[in-house]
Formats: structure tokens, C-alpha cells, sequence
């Protein structure tokens, strides 16, 4: 094979994966955007019959984890629109609020504020932390921490552990 052959053949090659790598982010952010609804509509049916008032609607987001991305195509998807979910009862909230795609070895991330909407934005707000797992189709969930030796305190999302995470909702 000469030089020229060598040289089309590799690239090929690259445009190949790079085809395949926004492929995959596509059907990633696909089932980012799947899951998030499944679950704000799992929390709606949670909380039917408890006064809480439910909202929920698309957001569009500008998914930092994609933006890094060294292929220009993939760097391209990182605006898109995502289910979020509002809570209000009286005067308190939470808001779930969709992070992104990629890190941790998750497909999807998103963040749980909780705040009194009669206290000055200065006061401590307890917020959590989701990652959807694909392998298991199932959210985690944990405190918002900064270090990797403190995600391992994530558990699996269930109908009481999201109780008791929003309990200061009550």
C-alpha cells in the first residue's frame, strides 16, 4: 500500500468514529432526556394527593460536559432540551434541574435545590446530587459533595428515599 492509499484509508477510519462518537452522544442525550421525564413524571405520581404543587416542563440546557469535547460535532449537540421539575408548597421549593450527560460513568446528572422562598438566597440550601445509571436504568441519588471518595454514599432512588431527601419540603 502506498503513502496516499495509507493516508485515505486512516482517515476514513477517523471519520468513521468520529461519525460513531456523535452517534453515541446523540442516542446518550436521547436517553438523558427519556429518563429525566420518566422520573419527573415518577415524582408527579409520588406526590399526587399531597398538596404539593407540581410543575413540570422542557428546559434547554447548555451541557458543559459535551463542550469539551475535541470533536467539533459532539461539542455541536451540547444545547438541547431537558424535562425539569418544580415544587412549590408555600413558601418552600425544590427544583429538579438537569446537569448534563457525561462524567462519573453516568448518562445524566442532575441537581435537587431545595430553598424557603422567604429567606434571603445567603442561607445554606440543601441540595442533592442524581446520576442516572444505564446499566441499571435506575437514578442515584446522594448529597451535592465535591470529592469522588463521598459519591459512593449514592443510593438507589426510591419513592422513600425521596421523601426523606425532600422532607424540609413538608
Amino acid at each position: 500500500m502506498n503513502h496516499k492509499e495509507a493516508f485515505f484509508k486512516k482517515a476514513q477510519h477517523n471519520q468513521e468514529e468520529v461519525v460513531s462518537l456523535e452517534q453515541k452522544t446523540k442516542d446518550d442525550i436521547k436517553t438523558f432526556q427519556e429518563s429525566m421525564a420518566a422520573l419527573a413524571r415518577q415524582i408527579e405520581t409520588w406526590l399526587q394527593g399531597s398538596g404539593v404543587e407540581v410543575e413540570i416542563f422542557e428546559k434547554p440546557i447548555h451541557d458543559e460536559t459535551l463542550s469539551f469535547s475535541t470533536a467539533a460535532e459532539v461539542r455541536a449537540l451540547s444545547r438541547y432540551m431537558v424535562t425539569t421539575l418544580k415544587l412549590k408548597n408555600g413558601n418552600k421549593q425544590a427544583v429538579l434541574s438537569p446537569v448534563g450527560v457525561y462524567g462519573g460513568g453516568a448518562c445524566g446528572w442532575a441537581n435537587l435545590l431545595l430553598s424557603n422562598l422567604s429567606y434571603s438566597s445567603s442561607h445554606p440550601q440543601p441540595k442533592f446530587l442524581l446520576k442516572f445509571d444505564k446499566s441499571t436504568g435506575s437514578w442515584l441519588i446522594g448529597p451535592k459533595r465535591t470529592t469522588n471518595s463521598e459519591s459512593a454514599q449514592r443510593m438507589t432512588l426510591t419513592e422513600d428515599v425521596f421523601f426523606q431527601a425532600i422532607a424540609s419540603l413538608a
